[in-house]
């Protein structure tokens, strides 16, 4: 049975990619939330800086910051690849409702209740680059949402499960190393598999995520 889902319009993600980027730019402030002063003393000194703790986060923006020219500066570049991930990371995640058979008012409301989340707007209208973690995670999720449904239709959800690990890999990257994740999600996978379908199918299931 084929699961037909809602697709997003394109001009609604524009909208919402928008809507949320212009709120944060207007909040925008320059608190020096948690790392912002270590980030724009590296940035500053135009080096990349290999930290455990967000592995690829600092190496990335420093790559955005040179390919943009530093024509904003070290303060407003920082602002706008933050400002840029909400805008992303909304979109995405609108997109991933509409596919879950969401209106759009009520897949609206929801991006709205998550953009002022207080995690997001904390960190948001700064320069701490922390969030650009949420366009992977959202992408991560979205991939799920449609693995899950083709395996409830008894299709192949293969390339979104690769696609959602992949993802997910890539948000963790830039938080922390990615093997103690990964690990731990096969893990998980590993587990709940060999209760429902044994061991030896528990690892058939496995092998493609890891």
């Amino acid at each position: 049975m084929k699961i037909a889902a809602d697709r997003a319009r394109p001009a609604h993600l524009v909208a919402v990619f928008f809507a949320v980027a212009l709120a944060y730019t207007w909040l925008c402030s320059a608190l020096k939330v948690d790392d912002v002063d270590r980030y724009w003393h590296e940035l500053g000194a135009n080096s990349f800086f290999w930290d455990l703790g967000h592995l690829w986060m600092q190496p990335l923006a420093m790559l955005l910051y040179r390919a943009s020219g530093g024509v904003l500066g070290v303060n407003h570049s920082l602002e706008a690849i933050n400002i840029a991930s909400m805008g992303l990371g909304c979109a995405v995640f609108f997109a991933t409702l509409r596919e879950a058979g969401h209106s759009v008012l009520k897949s609206a409301a929801a991006v709205a209740f998550v953009a002022a989340s207080f995690n997001l707007i904390t960190l948001g209208p700064t320069a701490h680059i922390k969030l650009m973690v949420f366009p992977a995670l959202a992408l991560a999720l979205h991939h799920a949402l449609r693995w899950e449904r083709a395996e409830a239709a008894g299709e192949s959800g293969l390339r979104d499960m690769i696609a959602s690990a992949a993802w997910s890999g890539v948000g963790v990257n830039l938080l922390v190393s990615v093997l103690p994740q990964a690990l731990l999600l096969a893990m998980f996978m590993l587990i709940r598999s060999a209760r429902r379908h044994g061991l030896v199918q528990a690892v058939r299931h496995v092998l493609p995520y890891a």
